[in-house]
C-alpha cells in the first residue's frame, strides 16, 4: 500500500525538528577533544539544564546570568564528579553556555543541513537557528535568553505552533483535573508555562524590532499579528481563570496528599495568567507605540553622510545577485577583500640585482659620502686550499648524484672539508642565477650520514 498523500511535508517537518538537536549531540561527541576530562559528564543533559535555567529566569525577570546557569548545573556536575570545586563547575557551565551560543562560529546561527523531498526530488537545504543569545538588560548587565527553538527543544515539541500548543495544553489540563490526575496536571501546567514564556518572547521580539527600525517591519503583517494575539490572549485569560477556579474548588475537597501538587498547579496557572495580562497590556498600547516610532524614525532629520547598513544594503544584495550582476564589481571586491600576495622564495641573484641597480631619484638632498680610513689587507683568508678545490673539481667531473659523490669521497679517505665544498658546489649548480653551464636535478631524498635534504643528479661536466 502506498504512503498517504502529503508524507513528504510531514517527513520534512519531522526532519527539521530532528536536526535542531544536532548542536547538543556535537557537544557530547566532542567532549573527548577538550583539554579537561569530561568523560563522567553528559554534556547534553547539562545543556538541557542550562536552557531550563535560562527559561526559568526569563519567567522571573529579563534573563539568566552565567552565575545562575552555573548554580543550576552544579548538582548535575557534582553528581558526576564528586570532587568538583566551584571553579570546576563554572568552567563546565561556561563551556556548555559558549557552545549553546555557538561561540566557535562567532555566535552565528547554527546551520544544520538536511535533505528535503520536494516533488519527488531530493533537495539539499539547511535550517538556521539560535539556541541561546546574550543581551543587555535594562540595568546594563549581560544576560542569557533562550530562543523559540531552545524553548521548543526543551519542551520536546519541536516545530509546533505555540498558539495551538497552548490551546491543546489547556484542554489536556482540564481533562486531567476532571479525572483527578493531579500529578499529570502539574506536568502539563509546567509545559503550559513554557509555552506562555515562548509566546510572550516571540511577540515582544516583534515589538522590539519595530522600535529599532520600522522600515524592516511588514506593517500589515504586524497589525494582523497584534489583532490575532489580542484575541488569543483574551481567550487564554478566560480559560486560565476557569482553570484556576477549578483548582481552588478541587483543593477545598482534595486529599491532603494532593494539596502540595494543587498548590504548585495553582502557582503555575497564576504565573501564566500574570504573564498574559502583562502581554495583553503591551498589545493594547501597540498602536500608539507604532505611531510614535513612525514619527520618531521616519520624520527625524537625516544625517549629512549616513553610513550604509552593511547587512541590508551591502551583504544582502551581493548574496542575491547573479554572476552577471556581480561581474562589474569583482575587481573592486578583490581589491578590497583579497589578502596581499606573499613573495616568492628568497633568491640571491635577485638581491644582488637589487643592490647593484642605480639609485632612484627620490628628490631628497644628497648626503655627502663619508670617507672612511681604509687599512690595507696583507692577504685574504683562503678557506678551501687549492688541493681541496682540485679534488672537488675532479669528483664533479666524474658526474653522478650528490649522494654517490659524497660516498665516493668518504671511501677515498677525503676529509670533511672536501665534502663541505662538494655540497656548496652542488648548491651552486642548483642556483638558477649562478650562470653555470650545468644544472642539478632533484632525484629524491638524500641518504647521507652528514647531510640531509634532496639528492641532486649533477651529471658530468
Amino acid at each position: 500500500m502506498s504512503d498517504a498523500p502529503g508524507w513528504e511535508a510531514t517527513h520534512t517537518r519531522r526532519l527539521r525538528s530532528l536536526v535542531r538537536t544536532g548542536p547538543l549531540h556535537r557537544l557530547e561527541a566532542g567532549k573527548a577533544l577538550r583539554a579537561r576530562d569530561l568523560a563522567a559528564h553528559d554534556l547534553r543533559g547539562l545543556a538541557l539544564r542550562a536552557i531550563d535555567a535560562t527559561i526559568e529566569q526569563m519567567g522571573l525577570g529579563y534573563g539568566a546570568r552565567r552565575a545562575d546557569v552555573a548554580e543550576a548545573v552544579a548538582p548535575l556536575v557534582r553528581a558526576a564528579e564528586p570532587g568538583a570545586t566551584a571553579v570546576d563547575v563554572a568552567e563546565i557551565a561556561d563551556l556548555v553556555v559558549d557552545h549553546l551560543l555557538n561561540e566557535p562560529s562567532r555566535r552565528l546561527q547554527f546551520d544544520e543541513p538536511y535533505v528535503a523531498f520536494d516533488g519527488g526530488e531530493a533537495v539539499a537545504r539547511s535550517v538556521r537557528f539560535h539556541l541561546l543569545k546574550e543581551e543587555e538588560a535594562d540595568d546594563g548587565t549581560i544576560v542569557l535568553k533562550a530562543t523559540t527553538e531552545a524553548i521548543n527543544l526543551y519542551a520536546g515539541m519541536l516545530d509546533v505552533d505555540v498558539e495551538d500548543a497552548q490551546t491543546a495544553a489547556e484542554a489536556v489540563l482540564r481533562a486531567q483535573l476532571e479525572r483527578g490526575a493531579i500529578g499529570a496536571a502539574v506536568a502539563t501546567a509546567r509545559q503550559a508555562r513554557l509555552r506562555s514564556i515562548e509566546y510572550a518572547e516571540a511577540l515582544r521580539a516583534t515589538l522590539r524590532q519595530a522600535r529599532r527600525d520600522v522600515s524592516r517591519v511588514d506593517t500589515p503583517a504586524l497589525l494582523r499579528t497584534v489583532a490575532a494575539a489580542r484575541i488569543h490572549l483574551e481567550e487564554r485569560l478566560r480559560v486560565e481563570r476557569g482553570l484556576l477556579d477549578a483548582v481552588v474548588e478541587r483543593r477545598a475537597s482534595a486529599d491532603p496528599a494532593d494539596a502540595p501538587a494543587l498548590v504548585e498547579l495553582a502557582g503555575a496557572l497564576g504565573d501564566c495568567r500574570q504573564r498574559h495580562l502583562g502581554l495583553h497590556a503591551d498589545l493594547l498600547g501597540v498602536h500608539e507605540t507604532w505611531l510614535a516610532e513612525q514619527e520618531r524614525q521616519r520624520f527625524r532629520r537625516a544625517p549629512a553622510s549616513a553610513l550604509p547598513d552593511l547587512e541590508r544594503d551591502v551583504l544582502a544584495p551581493l548574496a542575491a545577485a547573479s554572476l552577471a550582476g556581480l561581474e562589474p564589481h569583482v575587481d573592486a571586491l578583490l581589491l578590497a577583500l583579497h589578502a596581499p600576495a606573499a613573495p616568492r622564495l628568497f633568491g640571491l641573484g635577485g638581491l644582488v640585482d637589487a643592490l647593484l641597480a642605480p639609485r632612484r631619484q627620490d628628490g631628497e638632498p644628497e648626503l655627502e659620502a663619508r670617507r672612511d680610513e681604509l687599512e690595507p689587507v696583507a692577504a685574504l683568508e683562503v678557506r678551501f686550499p687549492p688541493e681541496v678545490v682540485a679534488r672537488v673539481e675532479a669528483l664533479l667531473a666524474a658526474g653522478g648524484t650528490l649522494a654517490g659523490l659524497l660516498r665516493r669521497s668518504r671511501d677515498d679517505g677525503d676529509g670533511p672539508v672536501v665534502r663541505r665544498l662538494l655540497v656548496l658546489r652542488a648548491l651552486w649548480a642548483w642556483d638558477p642565477d649562478a650562470g653555470e653551464a650545468w644544472r642539478g636535478r632533484l632525484v629524491g631524498a638524500l641518504a647521507d650520514p652528514e647531510y640531509q635534504g634532496h639528492d641532486l643528479d649533477l651529471g658530468a661536466r
